[in-house]
């Protein structure tokens, strides 16, 4: 859906380098209500709600929404056993708030594309924490993926789309005409965190990475595969990839699983070494989108995805 007046992309880039004028804030408050109204296709009213599991197979739903307005939920488990769950911030009043007092774009373009966090005791109930990423791409900001380092960091790993080279008609960052570009930040606190640069150019494009190492390399699923030794930069190697969408990869006992979205549910795919797959029977779990699966303390596990909401 094309904006009224001003190409998508040059409007992001006004709104990231602090220029906007009168009309262009005005030309956002419209986008925001076509976005809130559902006239503009989009994830603007998808919430992230939680499965649980005791073997990592047979999921059971709390049907509760846990965030609102968040798409493309991340979760990761801190040294202390909490829960922190990092997504895309769909609402576009932060985006408005953001632009009409002049508060700076910590995690890109917040609203339409840009990250969020929140943290948790108990993976049910999440308290908003505000993070930030130096040297963050001024643009869009999108699928979030993280991996415990070797060293006991985080490294972060997203789609980002600078402000020009967004396509000009649509806030969807997968629409831009030019090769995906998957970034790596990195920190020690999972709050402040600091860009350090191109990790993974998408041969065929490409979305939600998935991203997964075991003692001696790491390997991401976006738009082809790839594999390094420090996580830093991914060089392409030979994976059947499946028909998966939104993926997700965990190790297991004996090897690695991977989960993904079909229209069917969220479904699953087992391997010893993380490159050959096999896939396993049946749903993980009816419904849902965008899964991120989580080991907890007690061995149990938690889905986290996410659903359009009607509200």
């Amino acid at each position: 859906l094309a904006l009224q007046e001003t190409p998508f992309n040059e409007l992001v880039d006004r709104i990231c380098s602090g220029r906007t004028t009168t009309e262009d804030r005005a030309e956002l408050r419209r986008l925001v209500e076509s976005m809130k109204s559902g006239r503009m296709p989009g994830p603007w009213r998808d919430e992230v709600r939680v499965a649980v599991s005791d073997d990592g197979l047979r999921f059971t739903e709390r049907r509760e929404s846990l965030i609102r307005k968040a798409s493309v939920p991340e979760a990761v488990v801190d040294a202390k056993g909490h829960i922190w769950l990092f997504y895309v911030d769909t609402d576009g009043d932060h985006l408005l708030e953001a632009v009409e007092k002049g508060k700076p774009l910590k995690t890109g373009l917040i609203g339409i594309g840009g990250l969020a966090a929140a943290k948790s005791e108990d993976g049910v109930r999440f308290t908003p924490v505000d993070i930030e990423i130096a040297g963050v791409v001024a643009g869009e900001v999108v699928d979030p993926d993280i991996v415990v380092a070797a060293d006991g960091s985080y490294h972060l790993y997203y789609l980002g789309v600078p402000a020009k080279e967004l396509d000009p008609t649509t806030p969807d960052p997968a629409r831009s005409p030019g090769r995906h570009k998957f970034y790596l930040a990195t920190s020690r606190d999972l709050v402040h965190w600091r860009q350090e640069g191109v990790a993974w150019i998408g041969p065929h494009g490409g979305a939600d990475p998935a991203v997964y190492r075991d003692a001696s390399a790491y390997y991401i699923i976006a738009g082809g595969a790839g594999r390094s030794k420090d996580g830093r930069s991914f060089e392409p190697i030979s994976m059947r990839t499946g028909a998966w969408g939104q993926r997700e990869v965990i190790a297991v006992d004996g090897g690695f699983r991977l989960y993904y979205s079909t229209r069917e549910g969220i479904k699953s795919c087992f391997s010893r070494d993380g490159v050959d797959w096999r896939e396993e029977e049946g749903a993980r779990l009816r419904g849902g989108a965008d899964p991120s699966v989580v080991r907890i303390k007690d061995g149990s596990y938690r889905m986290y995805f996410k659903v359009a909401s009607a509200k």
